[in-house]
C-alpha cells in the first residue's frame, strides 16, 4: 500500500480542519441549518390580507423600505389600524375583500408587526417579515398571558415586553436577549397585485 508524502497529508489535514471550521462558524453566525420549517411558528393561526396596501402608508413603507415597520391591529371586520415604529405615521383603512375561496377573518395572538429589516439576508435582499404583536415569553408562560409588545431602541427596530421585561430585534429574526424567539409567520407582498397576505 502507498502512504503519501507527510507534506501531503499535513495539507489535506489542513483542508479538512478548514472546511469543519468553516460549515461550524457559518452555523453558529448565521443559523445556515435553520430549514424554512423552523423560520415559522406553527402553533399559532395566522391570517391578514390587505389590498391595496397604498391605502395604508404605515404599511406600504414597511413592505417596502428597510428599516420600516408597522403593527396591524383589527378594528372591525378588514378595517385595521397601522402604527408606524417611528411613531410618526398611523392610518386606519379598510381592505378591499380577498377574491376567491381563500378569504377568512383576521388571525393571530394580538396583532402583527409587519415590515422589512434594515440588515439584508445572506443574499443581500431586504425581505419583509411579520411578526406576533404578543411577547411570546409570557405567551409561552405558565399560566399563558397574552401581552403587547412597543418597539424601542434608537432604531426602533426592537419590540420590548413591559410585562416580562425581554427585547426581541426585528433585524436578528426576531431574537430575543433572554433566548426567546418572536412568533414569525409567512409573508408574501406584492407590488403588482398591491397586496400584502400573512399565513401559515
Amino acid at each position: 500500500m502507498k502512504t503519501l508524502p507527510p507534506s501531503l497529508l499535513r495539507h489535506a489535514l489542513s483542508l479538512i480542519l478548514l472546511l469543519a471550521g468553516a460549515t461550524g462558524l457559518c452555523t453558529a453566525l448565521t443559523g445556515c441549518t435553520d430549514t424554512v420549517e423552523d423560520l415559522y411558528s406553527r402553533e399559532v393561526k395566522a391570517y391578514f390580507y390587505f389590498s391595496p396596501v397604498t391605502a395604508a402608508f404605515p404599511l406600504e413603507a414597511a413592505v417596502t423600505s428597510p428599516g420600516m415597520w408597522t403593527t396591524v391591529e383589527a378594528v372591525s371586520e378588514r378595517t385595521y389600524r397601522f402604527v408606524s415604529n417611528d411613531g410618526r405615521n398611523s392610518a386606519q383603512a379598510t381592505s378591499n375583500p380577498q377574491n376567491g375561496s381563500y378569504s377568512q377573518p383576521f388571525e393571530c395572538v394580538m396583532g402583527f408587526i409587519v415590515g422589512t429589516p434594515s440588515v439584508p439576508d445572506l443574499q443581500m435582499n431586504f425581505v419583509p417579515m411579520a411578526f406576533d404583536l404578543a411577547c411570546p415569553t409570557c405567551f409561552h408562560g405558565t399560566p399563558s398571558k397574552n401581552h403587547r409588545l412597543r418597539f424601542t431602541g434608537a432604531g426602533k427596530e426592537q419590540v420590548n415586553c413591559s410585562f416580562c421585561g425581554e427585547t426581541f430585534d426585528l433585524t436578528q429574526n426576531g431574537a430575543g436577549d433572554q433566548g426567546n424567539r418572536l412568533l414569525r409567520y409567512p409573508l408574501t407582498y406584492s407590488g403588482a397585485t398591491n397586496a400584502v397576505f400573512v399565513r401559515n
